[in-house]
């Protein structure tokens, strides 16, 4: 089943790398889209080298909107009927979090 993963980030550093690689590995089958709502920390940076590794498009907005400013943007963005909203500060992600929000569907 197909979807959009969005990840709506804001100043993420420690964390965006490892929910990033996560949903890519995870997931390889869908769309993985990053909305930077204007992180003024290395969420770009690591964002940047991380694309050299994984597929997935990244969104970078100009200045903080706040989230739901990002989560709208990251809806306009996505090609799948299926959108699933992920957190970028998750730790210890596995692949039963998203089976138990993609099986109802």
């Amino acid at each position: 089943m197909k979807a959009s993963v969005i990840i709506c980030a804001y100043n993420e550093e420690k964390t965006i790398a490892n929910v990033l690689i996560s949903c890519c590995n995870l997931l390889p089958d869908s769309e993985i889209i990053v909305v930077d709502d204007g992180s003024n920390d290395d969420t770009q940076n690591i964002l940047k080298e991380l694309s050299k590794d994984y597929l997935f498009i990244n969104e970078r907005l100009d200045k903080n909107r706040g989230k739901s400013w990002a989560m709208v943007h990251g809806v306009e963005k996505s090609s799948n009927e299926i959108i699933l909203f992920f957190d970028a500060d998750v730790s210890n992600i596995k692949k039963e979090h998203f089976d138990l929000l993609l099986t109802p569907i």
